[in-house]
């Protein structure tokens, strides 16, 4: 069995990186609104780097979510004459329990082998004189949904014995009516869990497969599936907008849970339900307006508020949602394409855009000294904050540098801008940058170093306005920021200069 775990994102507050083992999963949230399909594309794409095969079944009406995602495959669907499930048909037709036609099914499906079959004894028994009105309806519903199902049947690519040809195989299912999905995750359920190791099993819109209130055909194989798939390495991640109407005993069962964002009341009741202590941690109206991406991960260990990363979603940018300084509708998004396709893009460019470009040969000489790591890296956040001081940039002058690499002129055009800033200790701003002047960053610190600090001086600064306040000055510039295993770290960047001025009643 293959053991591993996935990267979700960053821990919202802190910035540090959240990660879930690969095992079953359910994640919850409202559809458009939560970011559920999103994620689960992300964690899919991880999960085949490290081994796995994905196997997704798309009961939505709507393809847009799983449209160009993997490879399609056939419907793999088996006739079952067995009573018991069956029944669970019958209930999911009825939406109600129905165990007075117990003995009506297991008399009709006696020695039948196919759906034809129980078909036709459904029919002999209703020409019988003496049948009363519960068998009677009982054969009168079964025999249409069986010939339903044996029509659509034919409409459509169908086979008996699940191949799992590519590496993420989407099983398109809403063609069918929703009893005939349920049978056909029924079956897909079993020949994983016989024939083979290391799936996952995607099922959206659990809610449809898997009723609170009654049966469905799947419903005691999903609780098969979850109880005896890890030994050989099979999970399955749940997901679903609708808590309420979606069986407890499924969801119960998820040992990790990525919940996000309900509006209604019923649902997030059962959310919190699902995180473990978090009475006093987490409160109705934090479900409610948990933002795009935003979740709360359950897993053994415990909970965390945690924005998850989109795939292809630029790290940086996500670190800073975490750290509440950028909204998640503004994030960029980093694609590799190739030489000829960035031709492309570059020529189309606008002008005004081409013209900030590095220009360099198209054959790049092979004897140039390698290129090293930098020591750390220096970042700029876009904040629109009012409170901040305002900067008074001066006219812009571009410098040229030339630069010879082994007798290679390479000409970069380097923009320069100087600000000038007043500052006083009036506000945490100028707290801050009073202690960088007396030399306290000339070394990088960390959040914690900040607020000592400044307590040392009897200056009080709540920790959440002294973090959210070094982030602008990062973004202005003025402090560079790298990011490693104990979070960010701050100093003071090369390019300042402090100049002594006496001036009455200075604010900043």
């Amino acid at each position: 069995m293959v053991k591993s775990s996935l990267f979700l994102g960053y821990e919202i507050g802190t910035g540090k990186e959240v990660t879930v083992p690969i095992f079953h999963t359910l994640i919850t949230g409202q559809t458009r609104l939560s970011g559920k399909s999103t994620n689960l594309k992300a964690m899919a794409k991880q999960a085949i780097k490290k081994g796995f095969k994905v196997l997704v079944m798309d009961t939505k009406i709507n393809l847009a979510d799983f449209e160009g995602f993997g490879n399609q495959i056939p419907v793999c669907l088996k006739q079952t004459t067995d009573p018991l499930v069956l029944r669970d048909l019958l209930e999911s037709i009825n939406q109600r329990k129905i165990t007075q036609f117990q003995s009506t099914l297991i008399d009709i499906t006696r020695h039948a082998k196919t759906f034809e079959e129980v078909i036709e004894n459904a029919k002999d028994m209703l020409e019988k004189k003496r049948i009363s009105g519960f068998k009677k309806d009982a054969c009168t519903t079964l025999i249409d949904l069986l010939a339903r199902l044996i029509e659509q049947t034919k409409k459509f690519k169908t086979t008996v014995n699940l191949e799992l040809p590519y590496p993420i195989n989407v099983m398109t299912v809403n063609d069918f009516d929703l009893q005939g999905q349920q049978l056909i995750a029924n079956t897909v359920l079993a020949e994983v869990l016989t024939k083979f190791e290391n799936v996952i099993i995607m099922l959206d819109e659990a809610f449809k497969l898997l009723p609170q209130k009654w049966g469905s055909p799947c419903k005691q194989r999903v609780q098969e599936y979850v109880t005896q798939g890890a030994a050989t390495g099979c999970f399955l991640w749940l997901a679903t907008q609708f808590l309420a109407p979606t069986s407890k005993d499924a969801m119960k069962a998820m040992p990790i849970k990525i919940l996000g964002r309900q509006d209604h009341n019923t649902e997030v009741e059962h959310t919190l339900e699902l995180i473990p202590e978090s009475k006093g941690k987490y409160s109705d109206s934090m479900i409610m307006q948990l933002k795009l991406g935003h979740f709360i991960v359950v897993t053994p260990e415990g909970s965390t508020h945690t924005y998850v990363c989109p795939e292809f979603a630029d790290r940086n940018e996500c670190i800073e949602v975490a750290m509440e300084i950028r909204n998640p509708s503004d994030i960029h998004y980093v694609f590799s394409v190739d030489k000829k396709d960035f031709d492309k893009i570059r020529k189309n460019r606008p002008l005004e855009e081409a013209a900030e470009q590095v220009e360099y040969p198209l054959d790049f000489p092979v004897d140039l000294p390698p290129i090293t790591k930098p020591d750390s890296t220096v970042f700029t956040m876009e904040v629109d904050d009012p409170e901040a001081e305002k900067l008074e940039p001066k006219p812009e002058e571009p410098i040229a540098i030339n630069i010879n690499l082994d007798k290679i002129e390479r000409r970069i055009k380097v923009r320069t801008i100087i600000r000038s800033l007043n500052i006083s200790d009036d506000t945490i701003r100028g707290k801050i940058l009073t202690i960088a002047h007396e030399g306290f960053f000339s070394e990088y610190r960390v959040l914690e170093e900040v607020t000592d600090e400044l307590a040392k001086r009897g200056w009080s600064a709540q920790y959440r306005r002294v973090q959210n306040e070094l982030a602008r000055i990062a973004r202005d510039g003025i402090f560079g920021v790298k990011k490693i295993k104990k979070g960010l770290f701050y100093t003071l960047a090369p390019n300042v200069i402090f100049e002594e001025e006496k001036v009455k009643n200075v604010s900043a």
